[in-house]
């Protein structure tokens, strides 16, 4: 216990010390928490990201994934639905991201028994402010999947050079 209250904190300070060195460019970073029981396959994930670049804006969009090493698969498909590039018109990618490589061994590491994976999902540029909505569901065999911890969603802007 004590060591996993250790690990948390590290993967804290971790994460807030990587935000503060790159806030200049995030637009949005938010993750929200999969219930405990699991995720059901009819329950979706919001966000709604507020733009507020009056001019032509590049923004690279990440999907982070937090799950515990008891995730029973290798990999993890998921729809991703918005509104990003035009907010009147909805696209949905379809994605599979692996988790883990051959006998199931994390790519990423992790504290504990909780890992988080990072997915530049996609790019896209925005031609005037408004809001965006983003909505994620997963697209596995079971109704309702365990192991997956939180979701995130993060929009960074791309440097102009």
């Amino acid at each position: 216990m004590k060591y996993l209250l250790k690990n948390s904190i590290c993967w804290f300070v971790v994460t807030l010390v990587i935000t503060a060195a790159c806030t200049n460019n995030i637009t949005y970073h938010s993750f929200q928490d999969v219930p405990e029981e699991g995720w059901n396959k009819n329950n979706a994930f919001f966000s709604n990201v507020q733009i507020t670049d009056s001019v032509s804006t590049s923004y690279h969009l990440y999907v982070q994934i937090r799950c515990h090493n008891n995730y029973p698969y290798q990999n993890l498909l998921l729809f991703v639905s918005h509104n990003l590039q035009d907010s009147s018109i909805i696209v949905t990618d379809t994605i599979r991201y692996m988790l883990t490589g051959e006998y199931k061994r994390w790519t990423e590491k992790g504290g504990g028994s909780l890992f988080q994976k990072t997915f530049n999902e996609k790019d896209f540029t925005v031609h005037y402010p408004g809001t965006r909505t983003i909505k994620i569901s997963h697209g596995m065999q079971d109704e309702i999947l365990t192991g997956i911890n939180d979701i995130g969603i993060w929009i960074e802007r791309i440097e102009q050079k």
